[in-house]
């Protein structure tokens, strides 16, 4: 229940697209051949060459918000940041209950709901986004995910990071923290205090 809860827990899966789309790419380009094995095969034997050639389709992210996109930092731990974006309509089909329960509750729906991510490609637990509910009101978006969270029977504490007051998530395997202001929540994860402490620093 807690991964459904927990919003920013997405960018768990959002390292494993770009894990994805890393391994694709590298599967899709093409090796190539030694010189001196290019020069042993003859050109009789490289023309009538029945081998059927394998091209693998590329992998590209998604990029629905640029403006929300913009807000997520180009470096995160020191590294490079990938980052996308996509829209409520892109997993509308698949929302599960609690989800549309609490889009309802802000009189809502997945339309309008878009979300930035960016995360490593090295896949190292760092990564920050932004989940978007056009419109919400920061204390109702906080109020209504906080309730939601005490149904499942999991609790969040407040601390202070980042020059921000954060919810933390005490039980998971990694350190993750967020914060609503406007009509969004921000988001970070990180495999030590001092990352999350920057990463949290880094956003609005």
């Amino acid at each position: 229940m807690r991964d459904r809860i927990a919003i920013w827990s997405i960018a768990v899966v959002a390292m494993l697209v770009v894990g994805c789309s890393s391994g694709t790419a590298q599967s899709a380009a093409p090796a190539s051949a030694p010189a001196s094995t290019a020069a042993s095969i003859a050109p009789s034997e490289a023309a009538t060459s029945t081998e059927p050639s394998l091209a693998l389709p590329t992998f590209v992210l998604p990029s629905t918000d640029k403006e929300l996109e913009a807000l997520i930092p180009n470096t995160l731990c020191g590294e490079p940041a990938t980052k996308f974006s996509f829209s409520g309509a892109t997993f509308e089909s698949g929302a599960d209950p609690e989800f549309r329960q609490l889009l309802s509750a802000l009189g809502k729906t997945p339309s309008d709901v878009s979300m930035a991510v960016g995360v490593l490609p090295s896949g190292k637990k760092c990564s920050v986004g932004i989940f978007r509910v056009k419109g919400a009101d920061p204390n109702q978006f906080k109020q209504v995910f906080l309730a939601a969270a005490a149904k499942s029977g999991d609790t969040y504490s407040e601390t202070s990071l980042g020059g921000k007051t954060v919810l933390a998530d005490p039980t998971s395997d990694s350190i993750q923290y967020g914060y609503f202001k406007g009509d969004a929540l921000f988001f970070a994860t990180a495999d030590s205090p001092a990352d999350a402490d920057a990463l949290i620093a880094s956003l609005p």
